[in-house]
């Protein structure tokens, strides 16, 4: 049997996404998974997904806020990019991995958009003897039919602030907002197979969407149903909560 949570507007399935998560279509795909090459050979700091079930291999270590783990693998990543969604699937990743999910997606028959840019305030070593800090991360984005004209960012630029990093990796919660008011409409199905630390289904509760989402480590999972039912209420005063400043354009316009 399943584990399930399940609060106001959102659900939390415990379990590998490929398995707890066959019977949902939702309206929207916005996810973080492991990344393809980060931190690869090196250990390094990491995200928070924890791969032992997410990517089939690797070791994870949670060491608090920091969790070492192994990269995805491709069938990871293609697996997510072929999800069911009637709208957008919106994925994060680094370089390379961008690159397998935007192919995953033009084969599943997508229209695919360049590579959206996420520029952070600070990056961690991304290891190697060059040791070049990691200040971009990548967005791969598809939709059956995009249609409309609408015009949606293509440079996010959005700061970390001390109550985002409740585990290293998880993005910004203004981040995720951002995302989430860009790829879905009020009371869409917002699902996230690698929930991680639940910012994702936080951040699509917080507007206004329903949320589904699942979580293989069961430490994690434990944090992330705390943290979605302590629920979030926007500060107009809070310096961290002020808005995304995104450099727009129109996304499909030159679609790959």
């Amino acid at each position: 049997m399943t584990r399930v949570e399940r609060g106001d507007g959102w659900e939390l399935r415990l379990g590998k996404w490929q398995d707890v998560l066959a019977d949902v279509e939702c309206d929207a795909l916005i996810s973080d998974p492991p990344y393809l090459t980060a931190n690869a050979g090196g250990g390094g700091m990491a995200s928070a997904k924890t791969n032992r079930q997410h990517s089939g291999g690797g070791q994870a270590r949670n060491t608090g806020c920091l969790i070492r783990y192994a990269p995805a693998t491709t069938q990871l990543l293609s697996g997510i990019a072929s999800m069911n969604s009637r709208g957008f699937r919106v994925v994060f990743n680094d370089f390379e991995g961008v690159a397998l999910i935007r192919e995953s997606m033009k084969c599943a028959g997508l229209t695919v958009s360049e590579p959206v840019t996420w520029v952070k305030n600070h990056g961690a070593p991304f290891g190697g003897f060059l040791n070049v800090a990691k200040r971009c991360e990548w967005l791969a984005i598809g939709h059956h039919k995009p249609g409309g004209h609408e015009r949606r960012p293509g440079v996010y630029k959005v700061s970390y602030c001390t109550g985002d990093l409740m585990l290293a990796g998880g993005k910004p919660l203004p981040l995720m907002r951002a995302i989430i008011r860009d790829y879905s409409r009020p009371d869409d199905l917002v699902c996230d197979p690698c929930a991680g630390g639940g910012t994702t289904l936080l951040a699509a509760v917080t507007e206004g969407r329903r949320a589904i989402g699942a979580e293989c480590d069961p430490d994690t999972f434990e944090l992330a149903v705390k943290r979605l039912r302590a629920g979030h209420t926007r500060s107009l005063f809070t310096a961290h909560e002020r808005e995304p400043e995104p450099e727009t354009g129109d996304l499909f316009g030159g679609a790959a």
